[in-house]
């Protein structure tokens, strides 16, 4: 969103909208920390999200 269209709107949307986007993050924060409590406290591996995967997968193919 372009940055003058964030600013034309009214002060409590731009709160809603900021404490909504930052929910998120914390909550995907936590959802990461218990993915990797679980995978230390039973030994197995959870796979890794799509963006990770095509990470791995174009450093792997840089490689070769």
């Amino acid at each position: 969103m372009p940055a003058e269209r964030f600013e034309n709107l009214p002060e409590s949307v731009r709160n809603a909208l900021a404490t909504a986007v930052g929910l998120g993050v914390l909550g995907f924060q936590q959802l990461q920390v218990r993915r990797r409590e679980f995978e230390k406290s039973t030994g197995m591996i959870i796979p890794p999200s799509p963006a990770e995967l095509g990470d791995m997968i174009r450093q792997f193919t840089e490689r070769t």
